[in-house]
């Protein structure tokens, strides 16, 4: 099913009743629309004023541009395979690349012109992009030859090189803000650390099979933040000491702001909706009330999911989650809500 390669704005004015934040509502598909995953630089163009979102308008899933302040969509592709919270954003805005299946692609902005970064064999497979802070390089979770690895490719079509390799489970790779170490998780423990190189793979953190530690991210160079569902959000140096309590509530899925200044979060079980948190002090305060569904029944249970596999609503769908993280400017987050009954993406300001 093809549509146009421009669409009109969909952009709704809203204030939220509890918080008076004011928020755009920039979807209005009745159709699954979302946010790249909310530790994935999303913003594109010269000025970074282009939101990069996955949206299945077209029948399955593509990604999408909308233009800010006009709200505008431009859609850039067209395969309707993408991978659909794997969009990152080089940091000079000019590319975003997505995992589809075996490949990892790269699309120019300003052409959409698209390039196959790499292809792995069939029985591959390939998970979240994660962008080096210089912009030369992509990580990506993978299964390839047999083996779980993570992946560095490079962003000019020069080749890939395996980082880490191993028979147990891998997800979520991540550069650090100074792109000398990788953050990955695995099986209990879940937290791990890898240089860059592929040297000194080690545990973060000692884990006990009733502590449930998720959504991983770097803070700073030296710190980095995990939820320790459902009693805090804790910090850890990367040398795995000085472990403290951020703030001791139901934090589900914290983003930093990008001078570490400041913390995002959303929550469940109770939804006391967006969090905006000081990493020193652990104050905080409501943004506003995303009202997803926010589904997956493995949340409200003391431990995670112990199965090889589990089930596809143990934890989702993923699309019902708000997922914020920060606009580039810091003056607004982006979240995704089902609230009016299809997940749509909305943007809540700060200093409203």
């Amino acid at each position: 099913m093809s549509i146009a390669t421009h669409l009109p704005t969909e952009k709704r004015v809203l204030r939220d009743e509890r918080t008076g934040a004011v928020i755009w509502q920039l979807t209005n598909a009745s159709c699954v629309n979302h946010a790249p995953y909310f530790l994935n630089p999303a913003w594109a163009g010269a000025n970074h004023d282009m939101l990069i979102i996955t949206s299945y308008r077209a029948g399955a899933p593509n990604l999408y541009g909308i233009q800010l302040p006009d709200g505008e969509l431009t859609q850039l592709t067209t395969s309707g395979d993408v991978s659909p919270w794997s969009a990152c954003v080089a940091p000079d805005g000019g590319h975003v690349y997505y995992a589809a299946a075996t490949q990892l692609r790269a699309v120019d902005i300003a052409t959409r012109e698209e390039t196959v970064l790499t292809n792995l064999p069939p029985s591959s497979w390939l998970g979240n992009c994660s962008i080096s802070p210089d912009g030369s390089e992509i990580l990506l979770a993978a299964q390839k030859d047999g083996k779980k690895v993570i992946l560095a490719v490079r962003t000019d079509g020069g080749g890939e090189r395996v980082v880490y390799a191993t028979d147990d489970f891998v997800a979520h790779a991540q550069w650090s803000p100074d792109g000398r170490t990788v953050l990955f998780s695995s099986d209990l423990p879940r937290m791990w650390l890898v240089e860059a190189d592929g040297t000194n793979p080690r545990p973060l953190r000692a884990q006990t099979r009733e502590e449930w530690i998720t959504h991983e991210a770097w803070l700073s160079d030296d710190e980095i933040i995990f939820t320790y569902w459902p009693h805090a959000l804790k910090a850890i140096r990367r040398d795995g000491s000085g472990e403290r309590n951020v703030a001791e509530f139901n934090c589900w899925h914290p983003a930093p702001r990008r001078d570490s200044g400041q913390i995002v979060c959303d929550t469940t079980l109770p939804d006391v909706g967006l969090q905006l948190i000081d990493p020193a002090t652990g104050a905080r305060e409501a943004l506003c009330y995303p009202q997803a569904s926010s589904q997956g029944f493995q949340w409200a249970e003391p431990e995670p999911y112990m199965g090889e596999t589990a089930p596809d609503d143990a934890y989702g769908p993923q699309w019902t989650h708000p997922h914020p993280s920060y606009a580039p400017d810091s003056r607004a987050v982006v979240y995704t809500s089902d609230v009016s009954g299809h997940p749509q993406v909305y943007l809540a300001f700060v200093d409203a």
